[in-house]
């Protein structure tokens, strides 16, 4: 019965609730801490901008002391004027203000920086208290969920949020599909253009002479035509694995190509019959990174979409899962307080300890669709 179950459940349902209406206060807390602590973050950058500029400062108006203390072109031309005592009392007392300004500044930074520190400590509390919070809610959610599931008729709340959930758990499997054949066609283009590299160097190396034969040239042009075919058989896993993850990929070879490399190349015809070849190769992998740009293309653009749905779903489900919670409280608290007619959020303090003695065999819950249609109730 479900009845009997929240009564089963009802020492654990007021420790939570006991629990979340200690720390509840953290989230308003949490958003005004966080921003007195952005402010002040702000605050000390531009005091310790200041101050650097004022200990140069400083320092400037005890060098123009120092030249005027010793024997300098400065000190030199005070004196000729007649006017060192006076030049000097003036930059004493110029270096004086500065000295005393600099220090002003370094005791208010010190002073910033050590709110600057306990701002920080607080916050990092607020945000453990805030992560345990999101913990006794989830658990007083569950916990409630567990008191209806199997024993309640399903109503069209419930439906409608264990739809959305099916549908938003699909559209999060589509997105890693895409973003996992993104980055096969990624790394397949990569690959690609590296057997596009190796076979116009084997075509730089290819050469048409009808008397002489250079066997570095085509020593350096069979492991170009290696590289080649390597890294187009590379290619082609990649875009295989993609497939499996995306099969509307369209299915393409690119390891079709003749990449002739075990003939000797000796006289002009061999030469021809392999630069043709390569240049028939060099073509089609061209034409394939094209299709395979397209792809990766088309791949970004359906992440991004499904990633936008992604996010309406996921707030509409949690905006109904929310709804579904607080019906479900509500009905779990008519039975541990069938007299309490006043509607109201769950609070620890209003809730009474339960136990199995006082309540009775009938108290039955009311069906779902029922309970719905009667009024508020705590």
């Amino acid at each position: 019965m479900a009845s009997e179950r929240i009564h089963s459940l009802s020492s654990q349902y007021l420790q939570l609730t006991t629990k979340i209406a200690e720390i509840e206060w953290v989230d308003s807390q949490l958003l005004e801490q966080t921003n007195y602590l952005q402010d002040l973050q702000v605050k000390v950058a531009v005091k310790r901008s200041e101050l650097d500029k004022l200990r140069e400062k400083t320092k400037k108006e005890f060098q123009e002391v120092q030249n005027l203390k010793h024997f300098t072109v400065k000190r030199l031309a005070a004196q000729l004027t007649n006017r060192l005592e006076k030049k000097l009392k003036k930059e004493e007392t110029d270096y004086l203000a500065a000295f005393e300004k600099e220090q002003n500044e370094k005791t208010t930074l010190e002073m910033l920086e050590n709110e600057l520190r306990e701002a920080t400590q607080l916050n990092q509390i607020l945000t453990s208290q805030k992560k345990e919070l999101v913990s006794l809610k989830d658990q007083l959610n569950n916990l409630v969920d567990s008191a209806f599931t199997e024993l309640m008729p399903e109503g069209p709340l419930e439906i409608e949020v264990g739809t959305l959930y099916a549908q938003f758990n699909q559209v999060a499997v589509d997105v890693n599909r895409y973003q996992s054949a993104e980055k096969h066609i990624g790394n397949a283009r990569i690959t690609l253009s590296q057997a596009i590299k190796s076979l116009r160097q084997a075509h730089q190396y290819n050469s048409l002479d009808m008397y002489s034969h250079n066997r570095i040239a085509d020593f350096f042009e069979r492991g170009s035509l290696a590289d080649a075919r390597k890294y187009s058989m590379q290619a082609q896993v990649q875009i295989d694995q993609a497939r499996q993850f995306v099969p509307e990929i369209r299915y393409m070879n690119v390891t079709q190509g003749n990449f002739v490399f075990g003939v000797l190349f000796d006289n002009f015809f061999v030469d021809y019959y392999i630069r043709s070849k390569i240049e028939s190769s060099l073509r089609s992998l061209l034409s394939h990174l094209t299709q395979l740009d397209s792809v990766y293309q088309w791949l970004q653009n359906n992440i991004s979409n499904l990633g936008n749905i992604y996010t309406q779903m996921q707030s509409t489900y949690i905006s109904k899962r929310q709804e579904l919670s607080k019906e479900r409280i509500k009905m779990f608290e008519r039975v541990l307080n069938p007299n309490n007619t006043t509607s109201s959020i769950p609070n620890a303090s209003d809730i009474p300890i339960v136990s199995s003695s006082n309540y009775e065999e009938d108290d039955e819950l009311p069906s779902y669709d029922e309970a719905l249609r009667q009024p508020t109730f705590m």
